[in-house]
């Protein structure tokens, strides 16, 4: 919600209301409309900002969800604390991914299509503290976080 549209918006549907009682002609209308357009627009944005920590949220809960599975299965060869722990470092980047990464045996798995997408990625990674290795599989590149 943009708050400077919908006040502009208010305004001015404000003054056409104004415009009518005082004059009674059609000349409301050209303030009235544009007043309209401002109030939808503003009341209808949505910010990125919030749909990335609603995308970043829902990833990691399902992460941590699926990680816990396997460690309480023996499919994964980390501790609890230890997956929690990283998983945690890795949030802020968890949604700015379009794609859901694979929790493997001894790793989290993000895809990515290009080598400079998968460089960057693993950079990124790798300055949060955690090991990185960038992997070329048969179409498409691997970054795989050690866990």
């Amino acid at each position: 919600m943009r708050l400077n549209y919908l006040l502009s918006g208010l305004l001015l549907i404000v003054l056409s209301a104004a415009l009518y009682v005082v004059y009674r002609d059609f000349f409301y209308l050209v303030i009235m409309i544009p007043g309209l357009y401002l109030v939808i627009s503003g009341a209808t944005y949505v910010d990125q900002e919030q749909i990335n920590r609603k995308v970043e949220s829902i990833v990691y809960e399902r992460i941590v969800d699926q990680g816990l599975k396997r460690i309480e299965r023996g499919a994964m060869k980390v501790d609890r604390d230890r997956f929690l722990k990283d998983v945690e470092l890795m949030r802020p980047i968890l949604g700015q991914r379009n794609l859901m990464p694979d929790v493997g045996y001894d790793a989290i798995v993000f895809r990515c299509n290009t080598e400079s997408e998968a460089n960057e990625l693993a950079e990124r990674i790798r300055s949060r503290g955690l090991q990185v290795s960038t992997v070329q599989s048969y179409k498409e590149w691997l970054v795989r976080v050690e866990l």
